[in-house]
């Protein structure tokens, strides 16, 4: 892990704050770690810490730290070696099918430039409202630090065997997972897109009562095709989510180095509007044919500085989009309310049987067989 220091951009205070990057060279590292908002509101703090105790039943030695402002916290794993990035969230996502929900987990994607920046385990929560210690917990909820020396000595020494965690390519053959649906489409972003979602476990008593008509009709194929969606539903999604400010570190200014889209600059020319959804290339280089700043929204910004293709961009959203929604049908069908519009809006066919038999059978198992 590389250690960084800079003016933090997510408190108010000015202050200095450091951590660590958990990115390393060939999409290796050292550690993985997931990052949930919310505590109640799936897949929120109170899933993680049983998705934990399903990772340390498998052998992974866990760090969970709740949040000192109370909402929320991480669940981390730090190796004795080096492992593939990508390997250890599959096989972590495996053993505890919640974390493939948690929209927010380190090393992130490539592109998600801030989310690759995370505080130490055990470090210090600073906010204009709270300054404490995180405290460090096992799986089974045992404190472990309560301040800094603490937490360093369990950094050093509650460590979890890299080789617990296969190869991609060895993992990839051991499971016999089939590719991933949305690799599958063109590379033109004009196609509707289709995608797998990750399966949760579900209690076998369930399972028994689950409607194999549709397993009859489609069988395997029918866990994929819950939600159709198209890029510019994709697009409106990751828009409402996400501001330039999560891309870009604004000064003082208001303005942006344009480092981030590869060209850095001694005077920052990158600047926003007022409600921070749009952007504009103020340099000399980077001007239209007709002399006028480039720019355009939060998406077009994420292309720019993700330096991939926005296909490949647009593909890697509709996973984490899909995944959100899903969370949110199964909230919905849990409260016994409608899916919100947007769900509702990517929302196939199978998509609704899933959420009508998921309300009916919460519902049963919540007033039991006699509605009692």
């Amino acid at each position: 892990m590389h250690l960084y220091d800079e003016t933090t951009s997510g408190h108010a205070l000015p202050i200095k704050t450091r951590g660590a990057q958990l990115r390393h060279p060939e999409g290796m590292t050292r550690a993985q770690a997931f990052d949930s908002d919310t505590t109640r509101v799936y897949p929120g703090w109170w899933w993680m810490t049983g998705a934990a105790q399903h990772l340390a039943a498998a052998g992974y030695r866990v760090l969970l730290e709740p949040s000192p402002a109370g909402r929320g916290g991480h669940l981390s794993v730090i190796f004795d070696g080096l492992v593939d990035a990508r390997a250890a969230r599959r096989h972590m996502c495996d053993l505890a099918p919640i974390l493939a929900d948690v929209r927010e987990y380190r090393p992130g994607p490539a592109h998600a430039l801030k989310w690759n920046k995370v505080r130490l385990p055990g470090g210090r929560y600073v906010s204009p409202e709270i300054s404490a210690w995180c405290k460090l917990y096992d799986a089974q909820g045992q404190l472990l630090a309560s301040n800094s020396l603490a937490a360093a000595r369990v950094l050093l020494h509650y460590q979890t065997l890299a080789s617990i965690v296969s190869s991609l390519e060895a993992y990839d053959k051991e499971r016999a997972m089939p590719p991933d649906a949305a690799t599958q489409h063109s590379e033109l972003a004009e196609r509707p897109l289709t995608t797998r979602m990750p399966q949760r476990s579900t209690p076998a008593s369930w399972q028994a009562d689950a409607p194999d008509l549709q397993q009859q009709k489609y069988g395997e194929a029918s866990r994929f095709l819950w939600f159709h969606y198209s890029p510019a539903q994709v697009a409106d999604w990751y828009n409402a989510c996400h501001t330039v400010d999560d891309l870009l570190d604004f000064d003082q200014t208001g303005m942006a180095n344009a480092e981030a889209l590869g060209r850095p600059e001694r005077t920052p020319s990158l600047g926003s509007t007022r409600d921070r959804q749009h952007w504009a290339d103020f340099g000399a280089a980077a001007r239209a044919d007709d002399g006028r700043p480039t720019g355009g929204d939060v998406l077009e910004l994420l292309v720019r500085t993700s330096g991939q293709s926005k296909a490949q961009v647009l593909r890697e959203l509709g996973r984490e989009m899909v995944a959100e929604a899903r969370a949110e049908l199964e909230s919905a069908a849990s409260r016994q309310a409608d899916p919100p519009m947007w769900v509702q809006q990517i929302m196939s066919e199978a998509g609704w049987k899933h959420y009508r038999w998921l309300r009916d059978e919460l519902q049963h198992h919540r007033t039991g067989p006699s509605g009692a």
